[in-house]
Protein backbone atom coordinates (compact mmCIF):
# COMPACT_ATOMS: atom_id res chain seq x y z
CA UNK A 1 0.00 0.00 0.00
CA UNK A 2 1.40 3.38 -0.92
CA UNK A 3 0.24 6.90 -0.23
CA UNK A 4 1.21 7.39 3.41
CA UNK A 5 4.47 8.54 4.93
CA UNK A 6 5.89 5.03 4.45
CA UNK A 7 4.70 2.30 2.08
CA UNK A 8 3.13 -0.74 3.76
CA UNK A 9 3.54 -4.37 2.75
CA UNK A 10 0.95 -6.81 4.15
CA UNK A 11 2.06 -10.46 4.44
CA UNK A 12 -0.35 -13.20 5.41
CA UNK A 13 1.99 -16.09 6.24
CA UNK A 14 -0.86 -18.47 7.06
CA UNK A 15 -0.41 -20.52 3.91
CA UNK A 16 3.37 -20.86 4.22
CA UNK A 17 4.40 -24.33 5.29
CA UNK A 18 8.12 -23.56 5.77
CA UNK A 19 9.96 -20.30 6.55
CA UNK A 20 12.05 -20.75 3.37
CA UNK A 21 8.92 -20.12 1.30
CA UNK A 22 9.04 -16.45 2.34
CA UNK A 23 11.96 -15.85 -0.02
CA UNK A 24 9.90 -17.33 -2.85
CA UNK A 25 7.20 -14.67 -2.36
CA UNK A 26 9.74 -11.83 -2.22
CA UNK A 27 9.49 -10.94 1.48
CA UNK A 28 13.22 -10.16 1.64
CA UNK A 29 12.68 -7.27 -0.80
CA UNK A 30 10.73 -5.33 1.85
CA UNK A 31 13.14 -5.60 4.77
CA UNK A 32 15.32 -2.65 3.79
CA UNK A 33 13.78 -0.19 6.27
CA UNK A 34 11.92 1.74 3.58
CA UNK A 35 8.73 -0.29 4.14
CA UNK A 36 6.48 -1.05 7.08
CA UNK A 37 5.90 -4.79 6.89
CA UNK A 38 2.75 -6.09 8.58
CA UNK A 39 2.86 -9.86 9.09
CA UNK A 40 -0.05 -12.08 10.07
CA UNK A 41 0.99 -15.48 11.49
CA UNK A 42 4.64 -14.38 12.07
CA UNK A 43 5.47 -17.67 13.81
CA UNK A 44 5.47 -19.24 10.33
CA UNK A 45 8.48 -17.05 9.48
CA UNK A 46 10.59 -18.35 12.38
CA UNK A 47 13.86 -16.46 12.63
CA UNK A 48 13.33 -14.36 9.50
CA UNK A 49 11.93 -11.23 11.17
CA UNK A 50 14.34 -8.74 12.75
CA UNK A 51 13.97 -8.85 16.56
CA UNK A 52 15.16 -5.30 17.30
CA UNK A 53 12.90 -3.42 14.90
CA UNK A 54 9.49 -4.94 15.34
CA UNK A 55 6.28 -4.30 17.18
CA UNK A 56 4.00 -7.20 18.03
CA UNK A 57 0.25 -6.64 18.10
CA UNK A 58 -1.98 -9.30 19.60
CA UNK A 59 -5.67 -8.99 18.79
CA UNK A 60 -8.13 -10.61 21.20
CA UNK A 61 -11.83 -11.01 20.53
CA UNK A 62 -13.66 -9.47 23.49
CA UNK A 63 -17.19 -9.48 22.11
CA UNK A 64 -19.20 -9.87 18.94
CA UNK A 65 -18.09 -6.48 17.63
CA UNK A 66 -15.18 -5.59 19.91
CA UNK A 67 -11.46 -6.40 20.01
CA UNK A 68 -8.57 -5.67 22.39
CA UNK A 69 -5.17 -4.80 20.94
CA UNK A 70 -2.06 -5.52 23.02
CA UNK A 71 0.98 -3.82 21.53
CA UNK A 72 4.58 -4.64 22.47
CA UNK A 73 7.58 -2.77 21.10
CA UNK A 74 11.14 -3.88 20.54
CA UNK A 75 12.33 -6.05 23.40
CA UNK A 76 8.74 -6.90 24.38
CA UNK A 77 8.02 -3.64 26.23
CA UNK A 78 4.28 -2.78 26.34
CA UNK A 79 3.32 0.31 24.34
Amino acid sequence: YRGGRLPVCHVDAYRLERPEEASQIGLDEYGDGEWVVVVEWPERLAGMLPPGRRFEIEIAITGETSRRFDVHGPGGAPC
